[in-house]
């Protein structure tokens, strides 16, 4: 998504994503070779910025993206996800409703990418 976010409003959405522990995220790809992924970035003052990209999300139906891959939600041995996994799950996706919240209704999807944003949160 993409919308104009009045400057009075980025301080507060800054702080929002600093409390989901986003810009704190060690783990920042989660997505196999030559396969479609969803990213979230983000730049603030003070050299923060972050970018994660996955394929978790949103998911495809009858298939579950782990840590370790692609798996069919058939499958009864679906890995558990390990601890860093899982909270990765939840920074992600705090993060992305935060950013979502803060988008203006005016907002628009995207499908392609200038350099301003591909560089975003790198």
């Amino acid at each position: 998504m993409r919308g104009h976010i009045p400057v009075s409003k980025v301080d507060a959405l800054v702080e929002r994503l600093n409390g989901t522990g986003f810009f704190e995220l060690k783990r920042q790809a989660n997505f196999g070779p030559d396969a479609s992924y969803t990213v979230i970035a983000a730049q603030a003052a003070h050299g923060k910025h972050q970018w994660v990209g996955s394929w978790h999300d949103p998911s495809t139906p009858g298939v579950v993206a782990t840590e370790r891959g692609l798996q069919s939600s058939a499958d009864r041995a679906v890995d558990p996800p390990s601890k860093e996994y899982r909270n990765f799950l939840k920074v992600w996706a705090d993060a992305r409703a935060v950013i979502e919240n803060a988008i203006p209704t005016e907002g628009a999807t995207t499908r392609s990418v200038d350099e301003t944003i591909y560089g975003l949160g790198r």
